[in-house]
């Protein structure tokens, strides 16, 4: 499923953080959104989602405006990881998985929809375990299950590396690109970690202060110099094992 936005702004408390945006992400791509903090990044996602009305512009899920869309019908076509998801710490695992079926209806923990979400977010051994005793890693997995029971076309991820150390970090990036593959997902994710984010990245948009700096491939739009512009610092770049393009661990040099 394409995901256009067209002259699409967004303010917040009476400040405009969106600047009219227009962008494609393409269908059955994970998309990453790079920028510092207090880009965009975070509201842009939420925009998206329809969890945030633009003041102007139109948000395209294949054609169609998602202002015209029951909430339902938009929580079946997309799901959204926050940065800081919240759940009462008794909660079991299976029970805020089965969360994700509230677009259809609800749905037991048992469901099968929900026994293939705790399955493909890799948690499915923590199924009874409340969510209060989770480690960071197995509590993103947890919150992930949540989005994946919803069956949507499309992900949207907000810094789901954040808090993470570097195993859980690899082991969430292989996760993501199995389930890239195997549910046909659309991805659109906003990352901090600029080398975590380019290791499964198909397409990138670079965001300073609400606006596009650049977009498209990789290999054509992530240059030393854009990543200048939008971070302003020197970044050194490599390409990996795979041939994925990368970032030096020592980036962030001041120019």
């Amino acid at each position: 499923m394409k995901i256009t936005l067209a002259a699409v702004s967004t303010s917040l408390s009476g400040r405009e953080i969106l600047h009219d945006i227009s962008v494609e992400f393409p269908a059955n791509r994970i998309s990453l959104l790079a920028g510092g903090n207090g880009s965009g990044k975070s509201t842009l996602l939420k925009t998206i989602a329809g969890l945030i009305a633009p003041d102007a512009g139109e948000v395209n899920f294949g054609g169609m405006n998602i202002n015209s869309l029951p909430r339902k019908e938009m929580a079946r076509r997309c799901a959204i990881l926050l940065q800081e998801p919240y759940a009462p710490a008794e909660m079991k695992v299976a029970q805020l998985a089965a969360l994700g079926r509230y677009p259809y209806g609800g749905g037991s923990c048992n469901a099968p929809e929900v026994k293939r979400a705790l399955e493909d977010a890799g948690i499915s051994y923590a199924a009874n375990r409340e969510v209060g005793k989770l480690s960071g890693g197995e509590r993103r997995k947890a919150f992930l299950a949540r989005a994946l029971a919803q069956e949507s076309e499309l992900l949207l991820l907000d810094e789901p590396e954040s808090a993470l150390d570097a195993a859980a970090r690899s082991e969430l990036l292989n996760l993501l690109c199995r389930l890239h593959r195997e549910r046909k997902l659309t991805v659109i994710m906003a990352a901090h970690d600029l080398d975590f984010a380019l290791g499964v990245a198909d397409f990138v948009c670079g965001i300073k202060s609400g606006r596009i700096c650049f977009c498209g491939e990789p290999e054509t739009a992530v240059t030393t110099e854009n990543l200048h512009t939008l971070l302003g610092v020197d970044i050194d770049l490599f390409h990996d094992r795979r041939g994925r393009l990368r970032v030096l661990p020592e980036y962030g040099r001041k120019s």
